[in-house]
């Protein structure tokens, strides 16, 4: 008869045991599939748990409610993102035609038989109708990236010869506001695997950015770096803090409020989404350790970052 209790105790203990160790299995796999979840809300996944407990099925059934509705929000507020990049998109290119018509128009009147006061306003409407079509161009393409209709060819570019070509467009900029700027590029090619067009347009903007910020020295520097090359963009970081310096990347983001004016507040967006849809990406910096030369101690640096091409067998 004890052995019969102790048999019947020794089997209650395994039967116990085993659902204890299923239990905490299953909340161990409950656990990575919830990380997963996570890490894809795309991915329209629930909970499930293999060892049958009505409480803790219970849960996880909350749960499911829970992930469920989030999934819902998620799908509305991409429809809805989606509908207003649509709409800023047919904006942007409604502009587009009037502001090339009045551009045209204002390049075909002959300044100089106009007095002097009235070329004045002339150029006053041509530089702010240039403004705003730069602005119209950067909401276009904004929202083309942003809904996957930007399309890129990758294809093998030296590098080194565009930032070259690209920087020496801008030195009249530079000269105009007695900016010293020190490259250091490469003497060979250096080979990406990139779009073209995408490339000029992320050197055309951060460029740009260079010319309304730096004061007195700017400095651009090319880098190999295992797979990758990386463009180093340093001028003066002016009013922006260390903790701000990712934040120039979101849109409409104006870490100086008096530079309100010279800026949309697209570029830079525009110039990270394109490294991203490259394969590389762009941050930001704000450094304090730059030698006296270099003018005021505090600078920020933008890097670029793109994937090289492979070399040819």
């Amino acid at each position: 008869m004890l052995w019969a209790i102790i048999a019947v105790l020794a089997i209650g203990e395994v039967y116990f045991a085993a659902r204890y160790f299923g239990l905490q299995n299953g909340l161990g796999q409950a656990a990575e599939d919830l990380k997963e979840i996570r890490e894809n809300p795309e991915a329209n996944r629930t909970l499930k748990i293999n060892e049958p407990n009505g409480k803790l099925e219970s849960f996880l059934e909350e749960v499911n409610d829970w992930l469920r509705l989030a999934q819902k929000e998620r799908i509305e507020a991409r429809r809805r993102e989606q509908v207003f990049c649509r709409e800023i998109e047919h904006i942007s290119h409604d502009l587009r035609t009037p502001l090339t018509s009045i551009l045209g128009y204002v390049n075909l009147m002959d300044r100089d038989l106009l007095p002097q006061e009235a070329g004045e306003y002339l150029e006053v409407v041509e530089r702010k109708a240039k403004e705003l079509e730069k602005l119209t161009e950067d909401f276009y393409a904004l929202t083309r990236l942003e809904i996957g209709e930007y399309q890129l060819e990758a294809v093998r570019l030296d590098i080194n010869r565009a930032l070259n070509e690209r920087a020496l467009d801008y030195y009249p900029a530079f000269e105009r506001r007695n900016v010293e700027v020190l490259m250091f590029t490469k003497e060979e090619p250096v080979w990406i695997l990139g779009d073209e067009s995408a490339v000029e347009r992320i050197f055309n903007n951060l460029l740009h950015n260079m010319t309304k910020y730096a004061r007195g020295l700017a400095e651009i520097c090319l880098r190999t770096e295992g797979a990758f090359v990386n463009i180093e963009f340093v001028n003066d970081a002016g009013s922006i803090k260390e903790e701000e310096a990712n934040r120039i990347f979101e849109r409409f983001y104006m870490a100086d409020v008096s530079r309100t004016g010279h800026s949309s507040g697209l570029g830079l967006p525009i110039a990270r989404s394109l490294a991203r849809e490259m394969g590389g990406d762009i941050t930001a910096v704000v450094e304090r350790d730059y030698p006296e030369e270099m003018g005021e101690t505090k600078k920020l640096k933008i890097v670029v970052r793109l994937p090289k091409a492979q070399a040819r067998e």
